[in-house]
Formats: structure tokens, C-alpha cells, sequence
């Protein structure tokens, strides 16, 4: 008897320790895994919502759309100039399905006073583009029951059903990220432009016509504006304040009647509609950037069943640097004027946000360094963060009509150019902040080289 009792025992012991060793096995499977999954995953989605997640609760406004919004709002300049605390949610390719699941996503975390919804893509009749617009917009966000939902209901894009596993834990599609991995992939990052793209370009082609006079409207019954009323009445039950915007671009008379629905649209909902494009904001020579040939994006679009007749495809409409900072103008302007929100620069809760402003205008001075295409430099220098000198020959400066055009974009007349006869062809450009005098670039342009688009001066040279 005692013998099965040492027997029986020393099995119980022999089970408890086979037991524990498989649950070491498990749980260092597990971290194994969970470690792998957060290196090898594709940044891009954390890095453009994941300060929502972290930093959500200090978000007043949040702004959400396609990537016309994503090139048009600059948070850090409402920050500097208004103390407004808002993210730029907006991505290239979100559809309104998209941005109506970003939001309740983003709701999780933040409690914003005001959404501000760009209504480009609700005239388009389906819900996505690529899984990897899926990914880009959910792999930030962690697993929860609204991530579940909008797996769920965004189950096909323009290529094909979803894979839902795939999407919930995105493992299974960065599994084999080996080789692609950078140093940025072990480092913790967030996005201090809150969010918003640096769209940096000057179009080299006439921008189509357009007539943005046109007075007739047209309903449009697709999934985008269902989505769109959804989102609507989800953030007005919320209590949240909506605001919706239309981004400047050219567009054909059919589609600027689609937009124009929105006055009805808001009227009915008692929300403001703002067309950006009647608001003579935009300088159409200085302020939009060349994105892909219009043919090469339309074949794109037929190619993923997105082509629309009355969708913009003319890729010279996204705004750059010089047309966002005078929406972005415009906005806070409107925002101050017409809701009351905090102004939280004197607050410590947000002093951090005074440190991202200024690594953000460091990676501004960055981009303006790392430049060296005429037409590009001289649409960065229109910042409203820069002071310019410009020397030049009495001949030099009108090169042509467009190099005119992109001087007077910076706010440089004839007059407030040093005339130096001396320089012949060539013209020097000293650029410095405008809380200091130290010069923070220059660079030489000379005719033959403005002809190729190049800047003269070596970049290893710049100061």
C-alpha cells in the first residue's frame, strides 16, 4: 500500500513538473511570438494613428479623410498658432467605410470636441482599395470588440474578399518581414506631425479645367454616402461636433455637382459644410504637387475596380507644402472663430507638444536641406517659419513666368530684391527662421542649372 502511495506520488510529481515545463514551453512561445509580431509588422500603420492610441485623450479636433486631407492639414502650425490640439487621421487611399471605423476606433482613446471629415471619396461605390490600405489603417489600433467590428464589416476590397484572420492579427502578414527590416523596426516611434504628410512638389503640367461655379447638385446613392450618413449620426449621438470640408482640387462639372449635394446634405443634418475650392485660397501655379501621371493613375484605378467617371484622378490635384499651409490657415482660423475650444499652450499636460513642434519644424529645416530641385525649394521657402533674402541681377529673377509666380508665393516683389549686377544669371537665396538671424540655408540658382531643375550648390556643403 505504501509502495502505490510512493508510486501514485512520485507520478502526481512527475506530471506537475511535465506540467510546468509545458507551460514554459508555452509562454515563452508565446513572448517569442509577441516579440516577432511587434518587430516584424509594417510600421506605417502605428506610426500614423498610434499616438491616438497613446496620446488620444489630449485631442480636441481630429481630422479624417482621404490623402487630400492627409496632405492638407498641418496640426503642429493649429498647435503653434492657436493652441488647438488636433490629429490629421486622414491617409492616402481611406474611403468614407474606412474613415467611419478609424473613427470608432480612435473614439476608444479620444474624446475630440469637433470631427472634421474630408468628402472626396463619397461619391465612389465601394469600400476599399488594397488590404494594405486595410492594414495601414487598423494595425495600429490594439484588438477589441470595435477592431473586430470593422474586420467584420470591411470584408471585401476592390481586389477581393478580406482575410479577417490576417487582418486581426497581423502576424500572419508580416511573418516574413526579415529581410526588410530597419533599425526604425526596434525603436518606438510616433508620428510628431501629428499625423498629416509633408507633400513635397510643384505640378509641371496645366491643371485640368474646372468650374467650381457650377450651381446645379446631384444626389449620389453609393457606399460612401451611406457611410458618410452613418458617421454623421454615430458622432452627432456622441454629441461630438461635425464639420465637413471638400479640398481643393480640379474637377469635372458632374462631380462638382455631387459636392455641391453637401449643402443639402448639412443643411438636413445642421452641420457645417465648408468648400475649401470656393474659397480662393489656392494658387493653382504654386500650390498643388505632380503625384503620378493622370493616365497612369486612371489605368491604376481600372485595374483595382475603382474607376469612377466622376472621381478625380488627376493626380496634379493634391496639394503640396505651400497650398496645405494656407488650408491649414484657413481652418484654424474658422475653428477658433466658430467653436469653443481650449487653448492649451500654457498648459503642462502639453508641453510635450511644444517639443514635437519643434522637432517638427527641425525635420522641416531637414526636407528644405535635402532638396535640390528648384522648383521644390522655392515652394518650402513659402513657410510661413521662414525669412528670405534673395540677390539677384536686375534680369535674373524672371527667369520665366512660373519661377515669377513661386518668388511672389514666397511674399518677394521685384523690390524686395537685393539688385547685385554682379551676379549675372545666377541668383542666391539666404534662408533663416524668423525668431532668428542665423542663416539656415543657402543656395545659389544659375540659369542653366534652373533649366534642369538642379540647385548649384552641393547639399554636403549646406550649412
Amino acid at each position: 500500500m505504501i509502495h502505490k502511495c510512493f508510486v501514485i506520488f512520485g507520478c502526481a510529481t512527475m506530471s506537475v513538473k511535465n506540467v510546468i515545463k509545458i507551460l514554459i514551453v508555452i509562454i515563452t512561445v508565446v513572448i517569442g511570438i509577441s516579440f516577432a509580431s511587434k518587430v516584424l509588422e509594417n510600421k506605417t500603420g502605428k506610426n500614423e494613428y498610434g499616438f491616438l492610441v497613446e496620446n488620444g485623450k489630449d485631442i480636441d479636433v481630429l481630422f479624417v479623410g482621404s490623402s487630400h486631407m492627409w496632405d492638407a492639414i498641418f496640426p503642429m502650425e493649429l498647435w503653434n498658432e492657436y493652441g488647438i490640439s488636433s490629429y490629421n487621421a486622414g491617409y492616402s487611399s481611406n474611403r468614407m467605410p474606412i474613415n467611419y471605423w478609424i473613427i470608432r476606433n480612435s473614439l476608444q482613446f479620444c474624446k475630440p470636441k469637433l470631427v472634421v471629415i474630408d468628402i472626396y471619396s463619397y461619391t465612389e461605390d465601394f469600400i476599399a482599395g488594397t488590404s494594405y490600405t486595410l492594414h495601414t489603417a487598423f494595425d495600429g489600433y490594439p484588438l477589441s470588440v470595435e477592431k473586430i467590428r470593422a474586420v467584420m464589416d470591411l470584408d471585401e476590397t476592390a481586389q477581393g474578399k478580406t482575410d479577417k484572420i490576417d487582418m486581426l492579427f497581423d502576424f500572419c502578414t508580416y511573418h516574413s518581414r526579415w529581410n526588410e527590416l530597419e533599425s526604425s523596426d526596434f525603436s518606438h516611434y510616433y508620428n510628431n506631425s501629428r499625423g498629416a504628410n509633408w507633400p513635397i512638389g510643384v505640378c509641371e503640367d496645366d491643371l485640368p479645367l474646372t468650374n467650381i461655379d457650377v450651381s446645379g447638385m446631384k444626389y449620389c446613392d453609393t457606399i460612401g454616402m451611406r457611410y458618410l450618413e452613418k458617421t454623421v449620426e454615430y458622432l452627432q449621438n456622441m454629441g461630438i461636433d461635425v464639420m465637413l470640408v471638400f479640398i481643393p482640387q480640379p474637377c469635372t462639372e458632374e462631380a462638382q455637382e455631387y459636392y455641391n449635394y453637401m449643402n443639402v446634405f448639412c443643411d438636413e443634418k445642421n452641420i457645417t459644410f465648408i468648400d475649401l475650392s470656393k474659397e480662393n485660397i489656392i494658387n493653382p501655379k504654386t500650390d498643388y504637387m505632380n503625384f503620378m501621371p493622370s493616365d497612369d493613375r486612371i489605368r491604376s484605378a481600372v485595374v483595382n475596380n475603382e474607376y469612377k467617371e466622376t472621381s478625380i484622378y488627376d493626380n496634379n490635384a493634391h496639394l503640396n507644402v505651400s497650398g496645405a499651409y494656407k488650408i491649414t490657415k484657413f481652418i484654424g482660423e474658422y475653428i477658433v472663430e466658430n467653436y469653443d475650444l481650449c487653448d492649451h499652450r500654457n498648459e503642462c499636460e502639453y508641453t510635450y507638444w511644444d517639443d514635437d513642434y519643434s522637432e517638427w519644424i527641425d525635420s522641416e529645416i531637414y526636407w528644405l536641406k535635402a532638396t535640390d530641385n528648384v522648383k521644390n525649394y522655392l515652394m518650402l521657402i513659402s513657410s510661413p517659419h521662414f525669412k528670405v533674402e534673395v540677390k539677384a541681377s536686375s534680369t535674373a529673377f524672371f527667369f520665366d513666368e512660373e519661377l515669377h509666380d513661386l518668388f511672389e508665393n514666397i511674399g518677394l516683389t521685384e523690390n524686395e530684391i537685393f539688385i547685385d549686377e554682379s551676379l549675372g544669371d545666377t541668383i542666391i537665396i539666404c534662408v533663416c527662421l524668423n525668431d532668428c538671424d542665423e542663416i539656415i540655408d543657402e543656395v545659389t540658382i544659375g540659369y542653366q542649372y534652373y533649366r534642369q531643375c538642379e540647385i548649384v550648390t552641393d547639399k554636403n556643403l549646406r550649412r
